[in-house]
């Protein structure tokens, strides 16, 4: 942060394998890449303003879920489609189940005011972690798998990531969630996250440039 003179900023660490004595086998020597910018995206402070999401499911399970890697090329080939249609991103299902978009993962409150998120074939995020953890204090929650039928009756459906935070999605395809304006519950899990994330901040202060 010093070096760069940055204060609201990013860090994109990359970690490659180094280069390979014949293009293939990993028997290189790590490289890794620190990259510094500014930041390119919105952070929201109140749930109001926040961004509602739109997305178009795709029938496909990433390569690896768990890790989390560079190639986005299959979400890319379908940015066509997804921009035509006015929607923000992708919905990956797989025998129709439901579990992450190209950068999120992805959350639903069911009809019975539980909170459910996907458990396998997916990359569990650093902010899923302690969205999970906040709930866990409010309502029951289950990591587990979820039907795209049951997702259509679901009232809430959000998203999260270092750069969604909570965010509401309104909409899949063609079918409306809930009333389209998120919901109350997605929004005390906004604010809850976001009071952590200040404390946390706070708490750890220790450079001022």
């Amino acid at each position: 942060m010093e070096k760069n003179q940055i204060r609201d900023g990013t860090f994109k660490l990359i970690l490659t394998g180094g280069v390979s004595s014949n293009g293939f086998t990993m028997d290189g020597t790590p490289n890794l890449i620190i990259l510094a910018g500014g930041l390119s995206f919105e952070i929201y402070t109140s749930f109001d303003k926040i961004k509602h999401l739109k997305l178009k499911s795709i029938d496909y399970v990433r390569e690896t879920p768990n890790a989390k890697t560079i190639n986005y090329l299959v979400a890319m080939q379908s940015w066509p489609e997804v921009m035509k249609g006015g929607y923000d991103d992708v919905l990956y299902l797989k025998d129709r189940l439901v579990t992450e978009s190209s950068r999120a993962n992805i959350f639903f409150v069911t009809p019975d005011q539980k909170l459910v998120t996907p458990k396998n074939n997916i990359l569990e995020g650093i902010t899923r972690k302690h969205l999970l953890d906040i709930a866990r204090d409010l309502m029951p929650v289950e990591e587990r798998n979820i039907t795209w039928d049951e997702m259509l009756v679901c009232p809430e459906i959000f998203v999260s990531s270092t750069t969604k935070q909570a965010m509401p999605v309104v909409k899949i395809d063609d079918h409306l969630v809930g009333s389209g304006q998120g919901g109350e519950i997605t929004k005390t899990l906004f604010e809850k996250f976001y009071q952590f994330e200040m404390d946390y901040i706070k708490a750890n202060k220790a450079i001022r440039l």
